[in-house]
């Protein structure tokens, strides 16, 4: 038999798959809440994960295509690890555009106003909330999944939706820090 032999030495390696939305910023351990005489809570109200698409096109945060059998505008992204939350149907993040996901209802005009004071966060940002779970203070994992085209009819897992892993980060409350920012 013949044997194909290709030399791939001094060739580049592919670029990194990322996107199209990336897990940029997580506040997980915001400064504790100290008052005077009482012991330091946890101020876990302040936690957030930002998502942002680095993307020159908007994207949708849900599958848009309605396979006849399964609407997949109705299965959303999400994330997961420390924290569990699925995006609202019909929600779309604009190119070079940011999202917050925060631990509290972002309705809530006084908890709202306070966190973007806090933070600065510039009007218009998007938040959603609150998600279950907690970011935890010494460490953890964050992932992002979008939907997957659901199963078709006739197949013994017919109407499963199946998740692709997007983007994660593992983070941890101990060193060796950056020492160059």
């Amino acid at each position: 038999p013949s044997r194909l032999v290709v030399d791939l030495r001094g060739l580049s390696n592919a670029y990194p798959k990322i996107g199209p939305l990336v897990i940029n910023e997580i506040m997980y351990h915001p400064p504790d809440i100290a008052i005077p005489g009482v012991i330091t809570n946890d101020d876990s109200l302040n936690e957030y994960i930002e998502i942002l698409n680095p993307t020159a096109t908007t994207v949708p945060l849900y599958d848009p295509v309605n396979y006849g059998y399964a609407d997949g505008r109705t299965n959303t992204w999400r994330l997961r690890g420390q924290v569990d939350w699925n995006f609202p149907t019909n929600i779309t993040l604009a190119p070079g555009a940011y999202l917050l996901v925060v631990n509290f209802n972002p309705t809530n005009a006084a908890a709202s106003n306070a966190f973007c004071l806090k933070y600065s966060v510039p009007s218009g940002t998007r938040m959603f909330g609150p998600y279950s779970g907690k970011l935890s203070n010494s460490g953890g994992s964050v992932e992002l999944y979008r939907p997957d085209t659901p199963q078709a009819p006739g197949r013994v897992d017919e109407g499963l939706v199946p998740y692709i892993w997007v983007d994660e980060v593992d983070y941890r409350d101990t060193g060796p820090w950056p020492t160059n920012v």
